[in-house]
C-alpha cells in the first residue's frame, strides 16, 4: 500500500525525476510523510486533505514567497486560528480540525518542515554544484622514493586532488 500511494503521489506532483533528483526526492519524501502521518492519525478525507493543503502551503510560502521561517511560523498561526470553534470569525477553512488534532499538527511540522527549515531553503534558493560521482585519480611517481617530490606527493590532500576532477551530474 505504501509503494501505491507514493506513486500516487508522484504522478500528482508530476516527479518524473525523483530516483535521480535530490529536490524531486526530497519533496516526494516530505508529502509522503506527511500523508502516512496524517494516516496514522486517522484523519478523515477531509481533515487529510486539509493537512495536505498546510503541507502545500507552508512549502509553497518557503519557495516562492521566500519567507522566513519565522513569517512561515506566523502563517502558520493565522491558518490554524479558528480551529475547535466551528463558526469562528477567525477561521481560515480549517476548523474542521479540533484543539488535540491542531496541537499534534503543530508538533508534527515542528519536528519535520521547521526543524529542517534551513535544508528546505538551500534545497529551494541555492544552486546546486555539479556532483562528481565517480572518478579515479592517479599519482605517477617521478623520482625514486624518499626524494623531494615523493615526499611533496604524499603530502597531497584529498581536497587538493579531488579539486581538479570535473564535474558530472546536477541536482
Amino acid at each position: 500500500f505504501l509503494a501505491e500511494s507514493v506513486l500516487q503521489l508522484e504522478e500528482f506532483l508530476d516527479f518524473k525525476l525523483y530516483k535521480t533528483s535530490l529536490k524531486e526526492a526530497v519533496l516526494l519524501d516530505y508529502y509522503v510523510s506527511g500523508f502516512w502521518w496524517a494516516k496514522e492519525m486517522g484523519f478523515s478525507q477531509i481533515e487529510l486533505s486539509g493537512f495536505m493543503t498546510l503541507l502545500n502551503l507552508l512549502l509553497e510560502n518557503l519557495n516562492t514567497e521566500h519567507m522566513t521561517l519565522q513569517d512561515n511560523i506566523k502563517e502558520l498561526g493565522r491558518t490554524m486560528a479558528g480551529v475547535g470553534q466551528p463558526h469562528s470569525e477567525k477561521s481560515s477553512g480549517l476548523n474542521f480540525f479540533n484543539i488535540d488534532q491542531a496541537k499534534a499538527i503543530i508538533s508534527y511540522l515542528k519536528s519535520s518542515l521547521f526543524q529542517h527549515y534551513k535544508l528546505y531553503e538551500y534545497l529551494f534558493h541555492s544552486p546546486r554544484e555539479e556532483l562528481v560521482i565517480g572518478n579515479e585519480v592517479k599519482l605517477e611517481k617521478l623520482q625514486k622514493k624518499g626524494t623531494k617530490d615523493d615526499r611533496a606527493i604524499e603530502q597531497f590532500t584529498c581536497k587538493e586532488r579531488l579539486k581538479g576532477l570535473g564535474h558530472v551530474i546536477f541536482f
